[in-house]
Protein backbone atom coordinates (compact mmCIF):
# COMPACT_ATOMS: atom_id res chain seq x y z
CA UNK A 1 0.00 0.00 0.00
CA UNK A 2 1.28 3.39 -1.51
CA UNK A 3 1.77 6.29 0.95
CA UNK A 4 -1.31 7.84 -1.40
CA UNK A 5 -3.40 4.64 -1.82
CA UNK A 6 -6.97 5.45 -1.06
CA UNK A 7 -6.84 3.12 2.29
CA UNK A 8 -3.72 4.72 3.78
CA UNK A 9 -3.62 6.64 6.89
CA UNK A 10 -2.12 9.11 5.37
CA UNK A 11 -5.02 9.97 2.94
CA UNK A 12 -7.33 10.17 6.08
CA UNK A 13 -5.27 12.40 7.84
CA UNK A 14 -5.07 14.68 4.91
CA UNK A 15 -9.07 15.05 4.69
CA UNK A 16 -9.32 15.53 8.15
CA UNK A 17 -6.69 18.33 8.15
CA UNK A 18 -8.93 20.10 4.55
CA UNK A 19 -11.86 19.81 7.02
CA UNK A 20 -10.60 21.24 9.86
CA UNK A 21 -9.03 23.99 7.69
CA UNK A 22 -12.14 24.41 6.17
CA UNK A 23 -14.29 24.71 9.39
CA UNK A 24 -11.91 27.23 10.80
CA UNK A 25 -11.77 28.98 7.50
CA UNK A 26 -15.75 29.14 7.65
CA UNK A 27 -15.66 30.28 10.94
CA UNK A 28 -13.18 33.25 10.37
CA UNK A 29 -14.63 34.55 6.92
CA UNK A 30 -18.51 34.36 7.76
CA UNK A 31 -17.98 36.77 10.87
CA UNK A 32 -16.42 39.26 8.28
CA UNK A 33 -19.06 39.08 5.19
CA UNK A 34 -21.48 41.49 5.50
CA UNK A 35 -25.19 40.96 5.98
CA UNK A 36 -26.34 41.55 2.31
CA UNK A 37 -27.33 39.25 -0.21
CA UNK A 38 -24.16 38.23 -1.42
CA UNK A 39 -22.58 37.87 2.28
CA UNK A 40 -25.43 35.21 2.57
CA UNK A 41 -24.25 33.56 -0.26
CA UNK A 42 -20.95 33.65 0.89
CA UNK A 43 -21.43 32.25 4.34
CA UNK A 44 -23.78 29.91 2.69
CA UNK A 45 -20.76 28.46 -0.20
CA UNK A 46 -18.60 28.10 3.07
CA UNK A 47 -21.00 26.00 4.98
CA UNK A 48 -21.58 23.90 2.31
CA UNK A 49 -17.68 23.09 1.69
CA UNK A 50 -17.75 22.70 5.10
CA UNK A 51 -20.21 20.16 5.04
CA UNK A 52 -18.83 18.39 1.88
CA UNK A 53 -15.40 17.98 3.27
CA UNK A 54 -17.09 16.16 6.48
CA UNK A 55 -18.63 14.18 3.90
CA UNK A 56 -15.60 13.53 2.66
CA UNK A 57 -13.96 12.25 6.18
CA UNK A 58 -16.75 9.96 6.65
CA UNK A 59 -15.98 8.14 3.49
CA UNK A 60 -12.80 8.12 3.21
CA UNK A 61 -12.80 6.77 7.34
CA UNK A 62 -15.90 4.16 6.01
CA UNK A 63 -13.98 3.06 3.42
CA UNK A 64 -11.36 1.92 5.23
CA UNK A 65 -13.14 -0.01 7.48
CA UNK A 66 -15.20 -2.03 4.93
CA UNK A 67 -13.03 -1.58 1.71
CA UNK A 68 -15.74 -0.66 -0.68
CA UNK A 69 -13.15 0.88 -3.16
CA UNK A 70 -9.94 -0.79 -3.23
CA UNK A 71 -7.76 1.82 -4.89
CA UNK A 72 -8.27 5.19 -7.03
CA UNK A 73 -8.58 3.21 -10.15
CA UNK A 74 -11.71 1.39 -8.58
CA UNK A 75 -13.11 4.45 -7.36
CA UNK A 76 -12.85 5.76 -11.56
CA UNK A 77 -14.35 2.17 -12.48
CA UNK A 78 -11.61 0.59 -13.84
CA UNK A 79 -11.64 -3.28 -11.94
CA UNK A 80 -8.73 -4.23 -13.70
CA UNK A 81 -7.87 -7.63 -15.53
CA UNK A 82 -10.25 -10.64 -14.62
CA UNK A 83 -8.62 -14.14 -14.04
CA UNK A 84 -11.22 -17.37 -14.95
CA UNK A 85 -10.08 -20.86 -13.72
CA UNK A 86 -11.87 -24.31 -13.10
CA UNK A 87 -10.80 -26.44 -10.27
CA UNK A 88 -11.70 -29.97 -9.16
CA UNK A 89 -14.57 -31.79 -11.62
CA UNK A 90 -16.13 -30.79 -14.46
CA UNK A 91 -19.74 -29.04 -13.29
CA UNK A 92 -21.62 -31.67 -14.67
CA UNK A 93 -20.18 -34.25 -12.95
CA UNK A 94 -20.31 -33.30 -10.07
CA UNK A 95 -24.20 -32.63 -10.31
CA UNK A 96 -24.35 -36.44 -11.86
CA UNK A 97 -22.49 -37.94 -8.74
CA UNK A 98 -24.82 -39.90 -5.84
CA UNK A 99 -25.50 -38.06 -2.72
CA UNK A 100 -27.12 -40.21 0.09
CA UNK A 101 -30.44 -38.90 0.92
CA UNK A 102 -30.37 -36.42 -2.10
CA UNK A 103 -33.70 -36.89 -5.02
CA UNK A 104 -31.22 -37.49 -7.94
CA UNK A 105 -31.11 -34.40 -10.42
CA UNK A 106 -33.63 -34.67 -13.45
CA UNK A 107 -36.46 -36.84 -11.45
CA UNK A 108 -39.95 -35.69 -11.86
CA UNK A 109 -41.29 -33.41 -8.85
CA UNK A 110 -45.29 -34.57 -8.18
CA UNK A 111 -47.55 -31.54 -8.04
CA UNK A 112 -49.41 -30.92 -5.36
CA UNK A 113 -52.40 -28.82 -5.67
CA UNK A 114 -53.79 -29.01 -2.20
CA UNK A 115 -51.30 -26.24 -1.09
CA UNK A 116 -52.07 -23.62 1.84
CA UNK A 117 -53.41 -20.15 -0.07
CA UNK A 118 -50.19 -17.45 -0.76
CA UNK A 119 -50.44 -14.74 2.15
CA UNK A 120 -51.31 -12.43 -0.75
CA UNK A 121 -52.47 -13.85 -3.75
CA UNK A 122 -51.88 -12.17 -7.22
CA UNK A 123 -49.03 -10.59 -6.23
CA UNK A 124 -45.23 -11.70 -6.98
CA UNK A 125 -43.85 -10.96 -3.85
CA UNK A 126 -44.75 -12.71 -0.95
CA UNK A 127 -43.78 -12.90 2.98
CA UNK A 128 -44.12 -15.88 4.93
CA UNK A 129 -43.62 -16.26 8.76
CA UNK A 130 -41.38 -20.08 9.16
CA UNK A 131 -41.14 -22.10 12.96
CA UNK A 132 -38.74 -24.36 12.32
CA UNK A 133 -39.27 -27.30 14.10
CA UNK A 134 -35.69 -28.95 13.81
CA UNK A 135 -34.20 -26.04 14.72
CA UNK A 136 -36.85 -24.24 17.17
CA UNK A 137 -35.88 -20.87 15.92
CA UNK A 138 -38.81 -18.66 13.77
CA UNK A 139 -38.25 -16.37 10.81
CA UNK A 140 -39.47 -14.59 7.96
CA UNK A 141 -38.87 -15.41 4.41
CA UNK A 142 -39.57 -13.06 1.48
CA UNK A 143 -40.55 -14.78 -1.86
CA UNK A 144 -40.46 -13.64 -5.30
CA UNK A 145 -42.87 -15.93 -7.69
CA UNK A 146 -42.33 -16.02 -11.47
CA UNK A 147 -44.51 -13.93 -13.29
CA UNK A 148 -46.63 -17.09 -14.77
CA UNK A 149 -46.61 -18.74 -11.26
CA UNK A 150 -50.61 -18.20 -10.77
CA UNK A 151 -51.68 -18.70 -14.18
CA UNK A 152 -54.12 -21.27 -15.14
CA UNK A 153 -51.94 -22.72 -17.63
CA UNK A 154 -48.97 -23.66 -15.20
CA UNK A 155 -50.96 -24.63 -12.31
CA UNK A 156 -48.97 -28.19 -13.10
CA UNK A 157 -45.30 -26.63 -13.40
CA UNK A 158 -43.13 -26.66 -10.36
CA UNK A 159 -39.62 -24.40 -10.52
CA UNK A 160 -36.00 -24.54 -9.69
CA UNK A 161 -35.31 -22.48 -6.31
CA UNK A 162 -32.95 -19.54 -6.01
CA UNK A 163 -32.25 -19.13 -2.51
CA UNK A 164 -30.90 -16.16 -1.82
CA UNK A 165 -28.77 -14.85 0.91
CA UNK A 166 -27.74 -11.49 1.95
CA UNK A 167 -24.98 -9.98 3.98
CA UNK A 168 -25.06 -8.21 7.26
CA UNK A 169 -26.77 -6.13 7.99
CA UNK A 170 -29.71 -6.60 6.21
CA UNK A 171 -33.29 -7.96 5.93
CA UNK A 172 -35.04 -11.02 4.09
CA UNK A 173 -36.56 -8.21 1.49
CA UNK A 174 -32.64 -6.92 1.08
CA UNK A 175 -32.22 -8.47 -2.28
CA UNK A 176 -35.22 -7.19 -3.58
CA UNK A 177 -35.75 -3.90 -2.53
CA UNK A 178 -32.04 -2.87 -2.54
CA UNK A 179 -30.44 -4.51 -5.52
CA UNK A 180 -31.25 -4.92 -9.00
CA UNK A 181 -31.03 -8.65 -8.95
CA UNK A 182 -35.07 -9.16 -9.54
CA UNK A 183 -34.86 -7.20 -12.73
CA UNK A 184 -31.46 -9.35 -13.67
CA UNK A 185 -33.25 -12.30 -13.01
CA UNK A 186 -36.15 -11.07 -15.55
CA UNK A 187 -34.54 -10.31 -18.10
CA UNK A 188 -32.59 -13.29 -18.45
CA UNK A 189 -35.89 -14.82 -17.86
CA UNK A 190 -37.56 -13.10 -20.48
CA UNK A 191 -34.30 -13.57 -22.80
CA UNK A 192 -34.42 -17.20 -22.68
CA UNK A 193 -31.55 -17.41 -20.86
CA UNK A 194 -32.38 -18.83 -18.09
CA UNK A 195 -35.66 -20.89 -16.73
CA UNK A 196 -38.14 -19.37 -14.63
CA UNK A 197 -37.41 -19.73 -11.13
CA UNK A 198 -38.83 -18.88 -7.49
CA UNK A 199 -36.38 -16.96 -5.67
CA UNK A 200 -36.53 -17.10 -1.54
CA UNK A 201 -34.37 -14.45 0.91
CA UNK A 202 -34.78 -16.15 4.25
CA UNK A 203 -33.82 -14.25 7.35
CA UNK A 204 -30.68 -14.51 8.54
CA UNK A 205 -30.15 -12.39 11.63
CA UNK A 206 -31.95 -14.77 14.46
CA UNK A 207 -32.27 -12.64 16.97
CA UNK A 208 -32.67 -9.78 14.68
CA UNK A 209 -29.31 -7.19 14.68
CA UNK A 210 -27.18 -10.66 15.09
CA UNK A 211 -24.54 -12.14 12.91
CA UNK A 212 -24.43 -15.68 13.33
CA UNK A 213 -22.47 -16.61 10.34
CA UNK A 214 -25.17 -18.85 9.72
CA UNK A 215 -23.98 -21.48 11.79
CA UNK A 216 -25.16 -23.53 14.56
CA UNK A 217 -24.01 -21.97 17.77
CA UNK A 218 -24.14 -24.42 20.43
CA UNK A 219 -24.96 -23.83 24.32
CA UNK A 220 -28.08 -22.56 23.85
CA UNK A 221 -27.37 -19.94 20.79
CA UNK A 222 -29.03 -20.16 17.61
CA UNK A 223 -29.04 -23.29 15.20
CA UNK A 224 -29.22 -20.53 12.13
CA UNK A 225 -27.86 -22.79 9.95
CA UNK A 226 -30.59 -26.04 10.54
CA UNK A 227 -33.50 -23.30 10.01
CA UNK A 228 -31.37 -22.92 6.60
CA UNK A 229 -30.33 -26.00 5.63
CA UNK A 230 -34.00 -27.78 6.96
CA UNK A 231 -36.74 -25.59 8.17
CA UNK A 232 -37.02 -23.55 5.29
CA UNK A 233 -36.27 -25.77 2.30
CA UNK A 234 -39.67 -28.12 4.29
CA UNK A 235 -41.62 -25.26 4.71
CA UNK A 236 -41.10 -24.06 0.72
CA UNK A 237 -41.39 -27.06 -0.52
CA UNK A 238 -45.16 -27.73 1.00
CA UNK A 239 -46.30 -24.12 0.40
CA UNK A 240 -45.33 -23.35 -3.28
CA UNK A 241 -44.94 -26.06 -6.44
CA UNK A 242 -41.09 -26.36 -6.43
CA UNK A 243 -39.00 -28.63 -7.89
CA UNK A 244 -36.85 -30.96 -5.10
CA UNK A 245 -34.29 -32.67 -6.76
CA UNK A 246 -30.75 -30.84 -5.52
CA UNK A 247 -29.77 -29.66 -8.85
CA UNK A 248 -33.00 -27.27 -8.40
CA UNK A 249 -32.37 -25.67 -5.93
CA UNK A 250 -28.72 -23.25 -5.71
CA UNK A 251 -28.11 -20.98 -2.87
CA UNK A 252 -26.84 -17.21 -4.02
CA UNK A 253 -24.90 -14.66 -2.08
CA UNK A 254 -22.93 -11.68 -1.73
CA UNK A 255 -20.12 -11.27 1.25
CA UNK A 256 -21.41 -12.67 4.76
CA UNK A 257 -24.39 -14.06 2.60
CA UNK A 258 -22.13 -15.53 0.07
CA UNK A 259 -20.10 -17.32 3.22
CA UNK A 260 -23.68 -18.78 4.15
CA UNK A 261 -24.24 -19.44 0.06
CA UNK A 262 -21.14 -21.80 0.55
CA UNK A 263 -22.01 -23.21 3.79
CA UNK A 264 -25.22 -24.43 3.27
CA UNK A 265 -24.07 -25.87 -0.10
CA UNK A 266 -20.58 -27.99 0.78
CA UNK A 267 -22.50 -29.07 4.18
CA UNK A 268 -25.57 -29.89 2.78
CA UNK A 269 -25.23 -31.01 -0.89
CA UNK A 270 -27.98 -33.57 -0.59
CA UNK A 271 -30.63 -29.97 -0.64
CA UNK A 272 -28.19 -27.65 -2.69
CA UNK A 273 -26.82 -28.82 -6.06
CA UNK A 274 -24.69 -25.57 -6.49
CA UNK A 275 -24.11 -22.17 -5.17
CA UNK A 276 -22.97 -18.46 -6.73
CA UNK A 277 -20.71 -16.75 -4.39
CA UNK A 278 -20.12 -12.92 -4.53
CA UNK A 279 -17.20 -11.59 -2.43
CA UNK A 280 -17.85 -14.57 -0.20
CA UNK A 281 -15.19 -15.44 2.15
CA UNK A 282 -14.57 -19.30 3.35
CA UNK A 283 -13.97 -19.28 6.88
CA UNK A 284 -16.30 -17.65 9.48
CA UNK A 285 -15.92 -13.88 10.27
CA UNK A 286 -17.49 -13.85 13.74
CA UNK A 287 -17.95 -10.85 15.53
CA UNK A 288 -15.85 -10.55 18.46
CA UNK A 289 -19.51 -10.09 20.96
CA UNK A 290 -20.32 -13.25 19.39
CA UNK A 291 -18.89 -16.86 20.03
CA UNK A 292 -20.49 -19.69 19.03
CA UNK A 293 -18.43 -22.61 19.53
CA UNK A 294 -14.38 -22.50 20.53
CA UNK A 295 -12.20 -21.65 18.21
CA UNK A 296 -10.51 -25.67 18.76
CA UNK A 297 -13.40 -26.81 18.93
CA UNK A 298 -14.89 -29.68 16.17
CA UNK A 299 -17.98 -27.14 15.33
CA UNK A 300 -15.61 -24.82 14.68
CA UNK A 301 -13.43 -27.70 12.68
CA UNK A 302 -16.49 -28.56 10.41
CA UNK A 303 -16.92 -24.96 9.70
CA UNK A 304 -13.55 -24.82 7.76
CA UNK A 305 -14.33 -24.77 4.49
CA UNK A 306 -10.89 -24.55 3.20
CA UNK A 307 -10.26 -27.78 4.73
CA UNK A 308 -13.56 -29.09 3.39
CA UNK A 309 -12.96 -28.97 0.14
CA UNK A 310 -9.45 -30.64 0.18
CA UNK A 311 -10.29 -33.20 2.41
CA UNK A 312 -13.98 -34.27 1.82
CA UNK A 313 -15.09 -32.49 -1.11
CA UNK A 314 -18.90 -32.57 -1.46
CA UNK A 315 -20.21 -33.19 -4.82
CA UNK A 316 -21.50 -29.58 -5.61
CA UNK A 317 -20.94 -27.11 -8.78
CA UNK A 318 -20.13 -24.02 -7.64
CA UNK A 319 -19.23 -19.98 -9.44
CA UNK A 320 -17.14 -17.88 -7.06
CA UNK A 321 -16.64 -14.28 -7.37
CA UNK A 322 -13.96 -12.43 -5.94
CA UNK A 323 -11.09 -9.56 -6.23
CA UNK A 324 -7.28 -9.74 -5.40
CA UNK A 325 -7.91 -5.98 -3.86
CA UNK A 326 -10.86 -7.50 -1.36
CA UNK A 327 -9.52 -7.99 1.76
CA UNK A 328 -12.66 -9.53 2.89
CA UNK A 329 -13.04 -11.97 0.61
CA UNK A 330 -9.87 -12.58 -1.75
CA UNK A 331 -7.70 -13.87 1.39
CA UNK A 332 -9.73 -17.29 2.35
CA UNK A 333 -11.01 -17.76 -1.76
CA UNK A 334 -7.41 -17.94 -3.07
CA UNK A 335 -6.83 -20.82 -0.21
CA UNK A 336 -10.27 -22.29 -1.07
CA UNK A 337 -9.50 -22.35 -4.89
CA UNK A 338 -6.19 -23.75 -4.38
CA UNK A 339 -7.56 -26.64 -2.40
CA UNK A 340 -10.65 -27.54 -3.69
CA UNK A 341 -10.59 -31.17 -5.40
CA UNK A 342 -13.16 -33.34 -7.12
CA UNK A 343 -16.00 -34.73 -6.92
CA UNK A 344 -16.35 -30.36 -5.82
CA UNK A 345 -16.29 -28.16 -9.19
CA UNK A 346 -15.16 -24.70 -8.59
CA UNK A 347 -15.40 -21.89 -11.50
CA UNK A 348 -14.11 -19.00 -10.39
CA UNK A 349 -13.55 -15.25 -11.45
CA UNK A 350 -10.97 -13.33 -9.97
CA UNK A 351 -11.02 -9.49 -10.63
CA UNK A 352 -7.87 -7.41 -10.53
CA UNK A 353 -8.81 -4.24 -8.54
CA UNK A 354 -12.51 -3.71 -6.99
CA UNK A 355 -13.58 -3.12 -3.86
CA UNK A 356 -15.86 -5.42 -1.69
CA UNK A 357 -19.37 -3.58 -2.53
CA UNK A 358 -22.82 -3.79 -3.88
CA UNK A 359 -21.90 -2.78 -7.10
CA UNK A 360 -19.32 -4.85 -8.29
CA UNK A 361 -21.90 -8.05 -7.27
CA UNK A 362 -24.59 -6.82 -9.05
CA UNK A 363 -22.17 -6.50 -12.39
CA UNK A 364 -21.37 -10.27 -11.66
CA UNK A 365 -24.23 -11.60 -11.18
CA UNK A 366 -25.48 -11.79 -14.87
CA UNK A 367 -22.53 -13.88 -15.89
CA UNK A 368 -22.80 -15.83 -12.73
CA UNK A 369 -26.94 -16.68 -13.69
CA UNK A 370 -25.80 -17.25 -17.04
CA UNK A 371 -23.24 -20.22 -15.99
CA UNK A 372 -25.95 -21.94 -13.76
CA UNK A 373 -28.05 -21.89 -16.77
CA UNK A 374 -25.14 -23.30 -18.95
CA UNK A 375 -24.11 -25.52 -16.31
CA UNK A 376 -26.64 -27.21 -13.97
CA UNK A 377 -29.47 -29.01 -15.32
CA UNK A 378 -32.81 -27.99 -15.49
CA UNK A 379 -31.70 -24.35 -15.32
CA UNK A 380 -31.22 -23.53 -18.85
CA UNK A 381 -34.27 -21.09 -20.45
CA UNK A 382 -36.54 -21.06 -23.66
CA UNK A 383 -39.30 -21.91 -22.01
CA UNK A 384 -38.81 -25.96 -21.76
CA UNK A 385 -41.59 -27.52 -19.36
CA UNK A 386 -40.44 -28.13 -15.44
CA UNK A 387 -40.34 -31.77 -14.83
CA UNK A 388 -42.98 -32.98 -13.34
CA UNK A 389 -44.91 -36.18 -12.78
CA UNK A 390 -48.22 -34.46 -13.48
CA UNK A 391 -50.57 -32.86 -11.07
CA UNK A 392 -52.61 -34.02 -8.40
CA UNK A 393 -55.90 -32.14 -6.63
CA UNK A 394 -58.06 -32.57 -4.11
Amino acid sequence: MGPLAIDSPLVLGLAVALAVVGLLAAALLSSRTRRTLRGFTARLGLHLLVAALVLLVAGVALNDQYGFYASWSDLLGRSGAVDQAAAGAAPGQALRDPVPGATPSGTPTTVDLRRPALPDPGRRRQLFTVHGAASGLTGRVAVLLPADYEQPATAGRSYPVVYALAGYPATPTTWFDSTSMPAIVDGLTASGTLARAVIASPQLEIPTGRDTECVDGGHGRPAVETFLAQDVPSFLEAHLRLRTDRASWTTLGYSMGGWCAAVLTMRHPSTFGSALVLGGYFQPLFDPSYAPFAPSSAAAAGYDLEALAATRPPPVAMWVFTSRSDGTSYPTTRRFLAAARAPLSVTSVVQGDSGHRMSVWLDALPTALAWLAATVPGWAGGGSPSPTAGPTSS
